[in-house]
């Protein structure tokens, strides 16, 4: 089924509560025959009978009614979006806390973040980072209004869970380094490179040992960090090189224009989520960074 039309949807809510097609023109400030034909089309693409015709108007059917339901949720979603842009546009006051992963926290949260709050001068925020576990718990007990996190999260039912983007390993290293006139790397391009890694347990070490693994071949550092910045700094600043998520690689590129970045194409890349608590409903200033955050990672 093709998309559906917003303006169609609009019709078939005026038609819904009006209940009659020459009401509904009244209310939209269209003709009727406009009206008729927009639903008309509506019932054609979505292969549904919304409305009984008669002496009595437009009457929903029950098929009409489900379909309904569905609309006004998909409105008041819309709804929400329009407010969150128009907050950011104007500012919002409040109080906000963020609990992220270090190396998004360091990333495009706080860009967001601070762009947001010099358009807010009465909003209030803290960030905090943790690792995964204190971020979900933090959300789920309510210490924090949203959470940002890595994907996917199986058997999470108490949160609600926008997707904000995905990130990759990339390979960090200087312009001088062996390796800076490639765009891609993967394992048997590294596997004689020194390499600083990240120290265990770290998601992201496992997956590299993982790829390396898969490939046969042997994964050693003598240079390890606990932090993506850290594992960073490390490699360019001993000549070697490193794989870190695509955030912090990304930050450091923008810092020091001889940094040189290249795809690690043998692991696969994530989702970046922001999370809340289903108990715990949006407020204004929630939803306004919410948006922020989805637009610095577009951006980024």
């Amino acid at each position: 089924m093709d998309r559906l039309d917003p303006h169609a949807l609009e019709v078939f809510l005026a038609v819904a509560e009006t209940g009659s097609a020459s009401l509904a023109s009244r209310r939209l400030r269209l003709t009727q025959p406009t009206v008729t034909h927009a639903i008309g089309q509506l019932e054609k693409q979505t292969g549904l009978t919304l409305f009984e015709r008669g002496r009595f108007g437009m009457r929903p059917t029950a098929e009409g009614l489900l379909f309904g339901e569905a609309v006004r949720r998909s409105f008041a979603g819309l709804d929400r979006i329009t407010a969150a842009a128009e907050a950011i546009r104007r500012g919002v006051r409040g109080q906000l806390v963020i609990a992220a992963l270090p190396v998004y926290a360091d990333g495009f949260v706080h860009h967001a973040i601070g762009r947001l709050a010099a358009r807010s001068p009465d909003l209030n925020v803290r960030t905090e980072t943790h690792g995964p576990e204190e971020v979900l718990r933090k959300v789920l007990h309510d210490q924090a209004d949203l959470g940002v996190i890595i994907g996917p999260l199986p058997g999470q039912t108490q949160l609600t869970v926008h997707r904000l983007g995905e990130r990759r390993l990339m390979a960090v290293m200087n312009a001088s380094h062996p390796l800076a006139a490639r765009s891609e790397v993967g394992v048997a391009d590294l596997a004689d490179q020194e390499m600083v890694l990240m120290a265990p347990p770290n998601p992201h070490r496992t997956m590299i040992a993982q790829a390396f693994a898969a490939a046969g071949a042997p994964l050693q550092a003598r240079l390890e960090s606990t932090t993506q910045r850290g594992a960073g700094i490390l490699a360019l600043t001993s000549g070697t090189m490193t794989l870190i998520d695509q955030e912090m690689a990304g930050e450091l590129a923008r810092l020091d224009p001889d940094v040189h970045l290249a795809t690690f194409t043998a692991a696969p890349s994530w989702e970046v989520l922001a999370v809340h608590s289903k108990d715990r409903p949006l407020t204004l200033a929630s939803e306004a960074a919410l948006e922020a955050l989805r637009h610095e990672m577009a951006a980024r």
